[in-house]
């Protein structure tokens, strides 16, 4: 290898060292498909082709992506100037809540041990560090541990989620990283040791538009796309202005990024990739003529006009927390009748079938995310989700059976993960501020018939005749919510009013395999509801009365 590429390569690794200095990642990696802008379809395979320039030099860097039909990264091949430098790969165990990362260098060898990798659901998407374990304090914030040496904790604010890292020292922690989300994860700003802040802005697909970074580097940057036609992007070219450069104030390419995505139906997308970094950034100049132009006299101005940009989509993103939010979206109608009457629409991120009433979800509907990190099942009110449903999260499998208003966990619920209960209690803006799960109940302690508290919490009972319930009670008597089973193997969960299903219900039929979503009353089908068979086709929908369908959509 001769001198000028070493010289390259170590001027690249120290680009590379400096880069994480200023933007802290902590040991985490990307190993998901929602951490690569991937917004609509699911994918096998992606070449992401880098070029960027480091002072007069430019560099390329390519990476080769595999993943699992999880959406999980489990292969990674770098090549750096086109010379193969490693491959990383990731084995998940536990159901995904951790990996084992392995490096080979182009020999095949195996450099360094194994390392292990923790994987996290937290209000900001999905996350990995080499941080051994997550806990919840009692306001509810998700805090992940890292012994005495740094942690990080998410704080729920009016409009925004706190992202912070903290290092320990002498028993004393102190916040060196801060960063703002909205509610639907997107990064707004962040600052270093509350000096060095950068702010972020997004385009009509949520995808990274412009950055304006200020301490005494005042820096701006832009990126443009080029999608694929199912709405990927492809091509990403982005431009940088500062005032420590020679070029002060004006315009320069600083990265052009390719990418060729295959899907699991076998196509391939992607732009026609340059064969050295000198060609892309040469095709890329025209683009710059249509950048605004910058100067030292409209800097605060433009400043000021991004601030406000940002304090916009902090107002308009205070619509409750995590995956349990309504996007003020305007939708496209995929199917039926999306203004009133049953339909299927296209919020962007994610889609909703059900019954519509003035453009918005009303009654029964099912919403499912794009990324696939969950789906509701349940009751929408003026396009909210809104008294009971239920709510799944596809990478943990935990799903949250309740009370809605607005958008947030709101009333009584619990949380499940297959036959197990995590959670129960009464919920308030997606917190959980009652817990009324007891010790007799996590230890399966019976008193008579019941397990937990049957009189005035949560618990389980077991009738004489073989039916059993659990959830809720008031006075001794099935009250809120719950889930009914008969010994026939028919069953029922939903709202209960003096102890009848009165509300909001899902209620599933054996041996037919057949069920019905929608409106109870006295324990009959009444109201808005769809009955499905066993497939999951739907055989009726409209509006019922004493259990039988009186109004078709």
């Amino acid at each position: 290898m001769n001198s000028i590429t070493n010289t390259k390569r170590l001027s690249l690794a120290i680009f590379i060292i400096l880069a994480h200095f200023f933007h802290y990642q902590g040991s985490a990696q990307n190993l998901h498909l929602s951490n690569f802008d991937i917004k609509y379809g699911q994918v096998t395979a992606m070449s992401i082709t880098k070029y960027h320039a480091i002072g007069a030099h430019l560099y390329s860097e390519k990476n080769q992506l595999m993943f699992n039909p999880d959406g999980y990264l489990t292969e990674d091949k770098l090549y750096l100037d086109n010379n193969y430098e490693k491959l990383t790969t990731y084995d998940y165990i536990n159901n995904a809540s951790k990996t084992i990362e392995k490096k080979f260098n182009p020999l095949g060898k195996q450099e360094g041990l194994d390392k292990t990798l923790y994987i996290y659901e937290t209000p900001i998407g999905i996350i990995s560090d080499d941080l051994p374990e997550t806990v919840k304090n009692d306001e509810g914030q998700y805090i992940v541990l890292g012994g005495l040496k740094y942690g990080a904790i998410f704080k729920y604010k009016k409009y925004v989620i706190v992202y912070e890292l903290a290092e320990a020292n002498n028993g004393e922690s102190k916040v060196f990283y801060s960063s703002e989300y909205t509610y639907d994860g997107l990064k707004l700003d962040e600052s270093y040791n509350q000096k060095d802040i950068r702010y972020f802005k997004y385009n009509d697909k949520k995808l990274l538009e412009e950055e304006l970074g200020m301490s005494k580097i005042w820096e701006s940057l832009l990126y443009k796309y080029v999608y694929d036609q199912r709405g990927n992007w492809i091509e990403r070219t982005k431009f940088r202005a500062s005032n420590f450069t020679e070029t002060k104030y004006q315009w320069i390419i600083d990265e052009v990024k390719y990418r060729t995505i295959t899907y699991t139906d076998g196509t391939a997308t992607g732009s026609n990739v340059p064969s050295t970094p000198e060609i892309a950034y040469s095709s890329n100049q025209s683009k710059l003529k249509d950048l605004p132009k910058l100067s030292d006299p409209i800097l605060m101005s433009k400043s000021m006009k991004f601030l406000q940009d940002i304090t916009k989509l902090r107002n308009k993103n205070n619509k409750g927390a995590s995956n349990a939010t309504k996007n003020e979206i305007s939708p496209t109608c995929l199917n039926g009748d999306c203004s009133n009457g049953f339909g299927k629409a296209d919020f962007g991120t994610y889609t909703i079938e059900g019954f519509f009433s003035d453009g918005k979800a009303n009654g029964q509907g099912t919403l499912f995310y794009k990324d696939n990190s969950g789906y509701y099942q349940g009751n929408f009110v003026n396009g909210f989700r809104d008294g009971f449903g239920i709510y799944t999260w596809v990478g943990s499998k935990n799903y949250y059976i309740g009370q809605w208003e607005k958008g947030f966990q709101n009333g009584y619920g619990y949380i499940k993960n297959g036959g197990e209960i995590l959670q129960a209690g009464k919920y308030e803006k997606g917190k959980l501020t009652q817990d009324l799960l007891t010790n007799n109940y996590k230890n399966k302690i019976a008193k008579g018939n019941c397990v937990g508290d049957c009189q005035n919490g949560f618990g389980y009972y077991k009738y004489d005749n073989g039916d059993s319930y659990v959830g809720f009670f008031t006075n001794g008597k099935r009250d809120h919510l719950g889930a009914y089973s008969w010994k026939s193997g028919m069953a029922h969960i939903g709202t209960i009013v003096n102890e009848q299903h009165n509300g909001y219900g899902q209620e599933f039929y054996r041996p037919s395999g057949q069920y019905y979503l929608g409106d109870f009353s006295q324990g009959k089908r009444n109201g808005l509801g769809i009955f499905y068979n066993k497939e999951h086709q739907i055989l009726q929908k409209g509006i019922w009365g004493d259990g039988q369908l009186t109004g078709k959509f």
